[in-house]
């Protein structure tokens, strides 16, 4: 996997604990040192248990970043529990980076000592999510709650307008079909998006200054 992304231009690779094996933590930590020595690229752990059903756990997490390949943490747990915890005891390892995935949760993790985050909806509004990144790096705390309730509105808009909110890719996707970066086809058993839902998509989109004023005709 490492060696295709770096023949590919890839700067790094995130990987996410097997999502079908119940592996025992030290099997996880095996299983990414092994990975993180065979990779040409640096690694970031992927902490999202709501795909895998497992947790890489604190633990594991600190020990994995003894390794010299090992370079950060993308979390998305939506536990901020969790997210302290790490950053805690990671602090002798100032180069690992912790990035957070829920776009919600971006400003809040930023303000207690994330580095960063990769936020999905910034594949169709990145100034909104840049510029709340550089609100909480600077603390201006009236800016970060106005553009965290922008990102808010975007959440609600885009990922959870759908009949059936439960995978945010099916309206992420027709975001970006609307403004002619892809098309809206979703790889089965995932369904696109109604024309209902793409509607109201569509209005929120036409309404932001931030994303495209003129979209291809339809």
């Amino acid at each position: 996997m490492g060696a295709k992304a770096y023949e590919c231009g890839a700067l790094a690779v995130v990987a996410a604990p097997p999502y079908y094996f119940q592996a025992g933590q030290a099997d996880l930590l095996q299983y990414f040192k092994r990975m993180a020595a065979d990779s040409p690229l640096p690694l970031f752990l992927y902490n999202a248990p709501l795909n895998t059903r497992l947790w890489i756990d604190v633990p594991t997490v600190i020990e994995a970043a003894a390794e010299p390949n090992i370079v950060g943490l993308k979390d998305s747990g939506l536990n901020m529990g969790y997210f302290h915890a790490v950053r805690e005891g990671v602090r002798s390892r100032p180069d690992f980076s912790l990035l957070v995935g829920p776009d919600d949760l971006l400003a809040e993790a930023v303000l207690l000592g994330a580095h960063g985050g990769m936020a999905g909806g910034s594949n169709v509004n990145p100034r909104l999510f840049v510029d709340l990144y550089e609100a909480a790096v600077t603390r201006d705390m009236n800016r970060v709650a106005t553009l965290h309730q922008q990102a808010i509105q975007f959440d609600n808009a885009v990922y959870r307008s759908a009949e059936d909110p439960h995978n945010p890719l099916r309206g992420l996707k027709a975001a970006l079909s609307i403004m002619g970066i892809c098309g809206a086809a979703m790889t089965p058993p995932l369904r696109p998006i109604s024309i209902k839902e793409e509607q109201t998509i569509e209005q929120y989109l036409r309404g932001v200054e931030s994303t495209p004023a003129a979209y291809p005709s339809r």
